[in-house]
C-alpha cells in the first residue's frame, strides 16, 4: 500500500524512536498532528508551531523545531533532493539548548 504522504517521517536512530513512542503515549493528538504536519509540510513551512532553529550551528544543520506541547519539542532535518524527514531529537521538557545564553550562536 501507498503512503498517502508525499514526506516519509524517519527517525535518526533507535533511542530518538524509542523516544518519540514515549512521546507520543504521552500526547497522542499531538504527536498525530506532529507526524502529519512533517509528512505533509517536511518542505520546511513556517508556522507558530513549525520554524527554523536559530544559531550557527542549527542553521549549518538545517534543523527545525515542531513544538507538540508548552515543553515538548521535535527537532527534524529534511534530507536534500530526497522525499524525507529525519527526527534527530525529541525533548518532553523545553530543550535547554535553545534557551538564551546556553552557548549556541
Amino acid at each position: 500500500m501507498q503512503s498517502t504522504f508525499p514526506y516519509q517521517v524517519r527517525c535518526k536512530n533507535r533511542r530518538v524512536a524509542g523516544d518519540w513512542e514515549n512521546l507520543a503515549a504521552s500526547y497522542d493528538n499531538a504527536a498525530r498532528a506532529c507526524f502529519d504536519w512533517l509528512a505533509t509540510n517536511a518542505d520546511t513551512v513556517e508556522s507558530d508551531r513549525c520554524y527554523p532553529l536559530k544559531g550557527r550551528e542549527f542553521e549549518r544543520r538545517g534543523i527545525w523545531q515542531y513544538k507538540i506541547s508548552d515543553g515538548g519539542r521535535i527537532w527534524f532535518t529534511r534530507i536534500p533532493d530526497s522525499p524525507a524527514v529525519v527526527i534527530i531529537e525529541v525533548h518532553t521538557g523545553h530543550p535547554k539548548e535553545t534557551e538564551p545564553g546556553h552557548g549556541r550562536g
